[in-house]
């Protein structure tokens, strides 16, 4: 295993683990980075990689400063902070949570808006108003 450096601390790194320290909770704006890093990803894999660096990075007091991802998540793997910070800090899990909520509507979005568009081809303006009226019409019945 690699020698790791740490950073400078406050007292919000409450846990010890083998000598890495853990904060229990994240920042508004760290929580919406590691958000918006593992939305934007294209895979579960990626996702769960830019996932366990965010938060390593977030709410460890290792220096990662200078390391590649791959390293950052190797060391976080060697060292079981996956398990860690899944049950010390509440975010983790929430997140994928989160994503999933929202991507199930954004989802369903797509779909709906895509059969609308299917629905309406070669209708002329007043008979597609009328098609949708009555589809409509039947959400809350």
């Amino acid at each position: 295993m690699k020698e790791l450096q740490f950073k400078n601390c406050n007292e919000s790194y409450k846990i010890d683990v083998d000598g890495v320290k853990i904060k229990p909770y994240l920042t508004w704006d760290e929580f919406s980075n590691i958000y918006n890093s593992v939305l934007a990803q294209d895979n579960a894999f990626m996702r769960n990689f830019a996932k366990l660096i965010g938060f390593a990075k977030a709410c460890t007091n290792i220096n990662f400063d200078g390391m590649e991802e791959k390293e950052i998540y190797d060391i976080c793997a060697e060292r079981g902070l996956s398990y860690n910070l899944s049950i010390e800090v509440d975010e983790y899990m929430e997140l994928d949570r989160m994503i999933e909520r929202d991507e199930n509507t954004y989802n369903a979005l797509i779909t709906v808006t895509e059969s609308l568009a299917e629905m309406m081809k070669g209708m002329n303006p007043e008979q597609a108003v009328k098609e949708l009226e009555g589809v409509l019409g039947n959400v809350n019945k």
